[in-house]
Order: C-alpha cells, then sequence, then structure tokens
C-alpha cells in the first residue's frame, strides 16, 4: 500500500489527483471571510490610484460614512493608471509589477474583497506545476516531483499567502519559473535558453525586490558547480550528459560562466530605473520600514524562528504555546533527515540549487537580526525562497523512488510511505483549519477586528472612533456596513464631542489608546454617560447611564 517507488501504481495517482483537488479547494474557498488585513488596505489603495496619506486627510477628525470611504478602495472611482503609477511611484519600496496586473484584474471583475483575492489565489495553482517541473528537472524522478507537488499544495505557508491581495504567490511562481529556466539554459546553453532566464530575472525584480536572495542562490549554484563539475558522477540522463557532465571542457564550462552572468546582466537592466527610483526616496522608503529594525529579544526570535519551521507543514499552536516547540522538534529532524538523504543519493547538480535556497535567506536575515539588530528573520513572507527550498528537500526525501537492494528496503520503504501519509494528514488537517478560521494564524489582530465586527453590526447605526494604526483601521471600517461611520483621530488628537455625540448612532471606541480612553470617559462624565468595556477592553460603546435613567 505505501510502496510509492513507481507512479504507475494506481494508489499512488490517486492520492496525488486527491491532493491537487484539495490544494485548490484550499486556495479558492473562503477566500473573502478572513479580515482584509492592514498590508491588503495599502494594496487597494495603490492599484485604485489613491495614496494613504490623501486618505489620511479626508477622514482624520470627522465622522465619514463607510460608503463615502469606500470608492478609495474602487478602482472604479475615477482614477487613472497614471494615478496608480504616481502611487506606486511614491512608495518604492515595492516594484510594481503585481499592482498593474491587479489593477488590470480589478477593472474586469471588481475591487471586492474576493475579486482582489481570487487574483493572487488563482496565480500560486500557476505554481503547482512549476513545483513539479523544478523537482523534476533537479531529481529526474517522477515519483519524487510528484510527492513534492503533493507537499506544495497543502503546504498552509503556501495557502496562506495564495489567499492574500498581496505580491507574494506571484514572487512564488517567479522564484520557481526562474529556477527552471535556470537549469534548461546550463543544459541546453542557448541564445534562446538563456533570453528565456533573463526574462524571468526581469519577472522576478518587478515583483519583489527581495528577489535579490533568489539571484544570489543561483550565482553561487552556478559559480560552485563550474568550480567542482569534476566532481559530479556521469548523469543518468541523456538529455544532462552534454552539458554539467565530467565531460565538458573547462572552456566550456567557462563559457556557460559568462553566458550566465550575460543573462543575468541584461535581465536586471530594465530594474535600473526602478533602482535609481529607489535609492533617490531611500529615506521614504526606511521610513515605511523602519518597523523592521526594531530590536526583539533573543528569545522572541527564537520563538519565531521556531514558529516559521512548524509553517512549512502545519500552524497548530500560537507562537508562544510550548507545544509548538514539540511539534517544531520533528519538523527540524524530518529537513535535516532529508537533506542528509537528498545528499547521499543525487549528484551536486541535484541537491545544491534546493540547499542554498532553503539555507542563504533566512541565514542572511537571521546573521542580520543577531548582529545588528531588527526583527527581518522572524518575517515569514520574506522567506519564501527558503520555503520553496525546503518543499523541495522535503519532497524528495519522503519519495521513496531510491530504494535499494537491500534486505529491509522493503520496509524501509513502508515506513517512510508512512511518515508521507502523515504528514499530508497533518499539513490537509491544518489547511483545512484555516479554510474554516475567521482569521489565519499569527495575526492576532484580525481575530480582534472579526471580533469587533461582529458586536458592532448588531448596532442599527454605529459611529466606529478609533487612534489606532490608520491601516488597521481601515481594515477594520472595510468590514463595517456601508451605512456606519468611522472617526479616525491621531494619537494625543484632541476629541470632537460634537463629532461623535449622537443619539441616533450607537458609539464604539475600538482599541482606544489610554490618553482617547481618558479623553473619553471625561466626555462620558460631563454629558451622564456611561462607558461599557466589551471584549476584554478591545471595544467600549459609550451609551445612556442606565443607572441615573437619563436618554
Amino acid at each position: 500500500m505505501f510502496n510509492l517507488k513507481n507512479l504507475r501504481n494506481s494508489h499512488f495517482k490517486g492520492i496525488v489527483l486527491l491532493v491537487l483537488v484539495l490544494g485548490i479547494i484550499f486556495r479558492l474557498g473562503n477566500i473573502d471571510v478572513k479580515p482584509y488585513w492592514e498590508d491588503e488596505i495599502y494594496t487597494s489603495m495603490r492599484v485604485s490610484g489613491y495614496q494613504s496619506e490623501r486618505i489620511k486627510k479626508v477622514v482624520l477628525d470627522k465622522p465619514i460614512q463607510v460608503k463615502t470611504l469606500s470608492q478609495y478602495l474602487d478602482v472604479n472611482s475615477g482614477q487613472s493608471w497614471i494615478d496608480t503609477s504616481i502611487a506606486l511611484i511614491n512608495k518604492p519600496e515595492h516594484t510594481p509589477l503585481y499592482f498593474l496586473l491587479t489593477r488590470a484584474w480589478a477593472k474586469l471583475f471588481g475591487s471586492s474583497i474576493w475579486s482582489m483575492r481570487a487574483f493572487p489565489a488563482l496565480v500560486s495553482i500557476l505554481a503547482l506545476p512549476l513545483f513539479y517541473w523544478l523537482a523534476l528537472l533537479l531529481f529526474e524522478s517522477p515519483t519524487v516531483a510528484s510527492t513534492t507537488l503533493c507537499l506544495a499544495c497543502v503546504s498552509p505557508i503556501m495557502i496562506r499567502y495564495a489567499q492574500e491581495a498581496r505580491p507574494y504567490s506571484l514572487w512564488i511562481v517567479c522564484i520557481l519559473l526562474s529556477s527552471i529556466m535556470l537549469l534548461r539554459a546550463l543544459r541546453l546553453d542557448t541564445r534562446r535558453s538563456w533570453i528565456y532566464y533573463s526574462a524571468t530575472v526581469s519577472l522576478a525584480f518587478w515583483t519583489h525586490l527581495l528577489s535579490g536572495f533568489v539571484f544570489l542562490v543561483h550565482s553561487l549554484y552556478v559559480l560552485i558547480l563550474l568550480r567542482f563539475y569534476w566532481l559530479m558522477p556521469k548523469t543518468r540522463s541523456s538529455e544532462t550528459t552534454s552539458d554539467l557532465s565530467p565531460s565538458s571542457s573547462n572552456l566550456l564550462n567557462k563559457q556557460k560562466l559568462q553566458h550566465y552572468f550575460k543573462a543575468l546582466g541584461v535581465g536586471l537592466l530594465p530594474l535600473l530605473p526602478w533602482f535609481i527610483l529607489f535609492l533617490s526616496r531611500l529615506y521614504w522608503v526606511q521610513k515605511a520600514t523602519h518597523w523592521l529594525n526594531k530590536d526583539k529579544p533573543l528569545t522572541e526570535l527564537i520563538i519565531k524562528w521556531v514558529e516559521n519551521i512548524t509553517r512549512i507543514l502545519s500552524s497548530p499552536f500560537p507562537s508562544q504555546d510550548i507545544r509548538l516547540l514539540f511539534f517544531a522538534i520533528p519538523v527540524a529532524i524530518l529537513l535535516a533527515w532529508s537533506v542528509f538523504r537528498m545528499i547521499s543519493k543525487n549528484p551536486l547538480r541535484g541537491w545544491l540549487l534546493p540547499t542554498l535556497l532553503c539555507i542563504i535567506p533566512c541565514g542572511i536575515f537571521m546573521v542580520s537580526d543577531l548582529l545588528l539588530g531588527g526583527q527581518k528573520s522572524t518575517i515569514s513572507r520574506y522567506l519564501l525562497p527558503s520555503y520553496v527550498g525546503a518543499l523541495l528537500i522535503l519532497g524528495f526525501g519522503l519519495s521513496s523512488n531510491y530504494i535499494g537492494s537491500h534486505k529491509y528496503s522493503k520496509n524501509y520503504g513502508f515506513v517512510r510511505g508512512v511518515i508521507l501519509y502523515s504528514v499530508l494528514i497533518i499539513a490537509i488537517s491544518a489547511s483545512w483549519f484555516n479554510l474554516q478560521s475567521p482569521s489565519w494564524w499569527g495575526t492576532k489582530l484580525n481575530s480582534e477586528i472579526s471580533a469587533a465586527e461582529a458586536i458592532i453590526n448588531t448596532s442599527n447605526q454605529a459611529i466606529v472612533v478609533s487612534d489606532q494604526r490608520f491601516g488597521d483601521f481601515m481594515s477594520l471600517a472595510f468590514l463595517l456596513r456601508q451605512r456606519d461611520y468611522i472617526l479616525w483621530l491621531k494619537p494625543n488628537h484632541n476629541l470632537n464631542e460634537g463629532a461623535i455625540v449622537d443619539d441616533s448612532r450607537s458609539i464604539f471606541l475600538w482599541l482606544p489608546s489610554e490618553s482617547l480612553l481618558d479623553k473619553a470617559k471625561n466626555l462620558a462624565d460631563q454629558r451622564k454617560l456611561m462607558i461599557e468595556p466589551l471584549l476584554s477592553n478591545d471595544v467600549f460603546q459609550i451609551k445612556a447611564d442606565k443607572v441615573d435613567g437619563l436618554p
């Protein structure tokens, strides 16, 4: 039952097909249920051609109806492609390809939460055959490729960023596609193959600037291969014996090195204008990303690292739960065992790329945080190249394609099959839980937003007041009813009595600062009102004091 040695095994074919269907369901199901969080709000603003500074001026210190606010997230509100381009140019920390593609999508299908998330979800489905293709090129085994495909289909981290209106699903596609084109170019060494690689370099960088880590990995991969080509055994496939095998000459290998760096340089050329723009607005980029440099204690860093490890296959516990450690240890052991098995069973050209992808990005961020301070290594979306490498490694480690003639091979294959199906069951269970959950793991504020929405929407008409971060408050506002009102205040801003005291509307304070809460209490005392805390002091309602019987 657990012998996966041959892909023709109908049982394994059925498993692969089932997992593929589940992977599509997990990506497309309930995509409009979870709160539209802060970064997604900024996506909609930029796509619609608005800048946050303009919207802040509109909503600051005066009530505005949600219906009026919604236009700033609507691509059909009258702003042009030029307005979108200007909004992107003013925030050059993100390259514009995803946002421009999303605008074209929204013009056709609207700017609703469902529509904005459907685009990255569909893009993420394209990544699934690319996982198969890349694994097939690396390991020359349909069984290993199919196992990798299964893991990618149900990996919680892949599904997490498939359902988010941000560039990350497109970035995963670019990571896979550029790696595939690199392997083909190294094997074929034709002008067309290197042109294709250059195109994927540009595509990746215009999707995300952190693609620099991917091409650092590619450069190391090529340099190491061409330095140690004589260590590589002859390949099993006739497709590869003419390029990176020991029979290749030094001249040919040097030519390939030149072809690689020439193709990389050509791919980087289109990015030059954006790079100049990035440097010219470096101050504003640093201001927008300053939170990444905020120091965290070593214990918090380690907890987040442990949590990130578990996200490859599951997301069972909050980051502060001690059970997370006991779940992360088996995952780490499984990954380490897969690396050992992959290195021992494969030539250098097969195991080097996924290993470098897994180690280099997270290693650089970890060392940077430890030596220079910051928390970049805790942000899972920045580590997507490492997750891609980890899935390729696990795909090989959990596949039983390479079972030797040893008398224990049959039992060994059985145990490995049990481990594979157990891993798939765990990942499927976690993804099914996330499909039904009102918010994603690791987003505590999203849970608070969902709970606040449920309470606020029980009133006939509400006005919600807060001095919380603008993006977070907009996330809540986007879930309210069109007839409701919001009032956003800057920290330590004066509370306008006439703006919130309205007998026709229920008044709520959402995550108020101590300063805002004190001002609201003073106002309530003056007007003989009471403030009732709700949701563990996350929401407060201002209403008539029933004790005094006042209206």
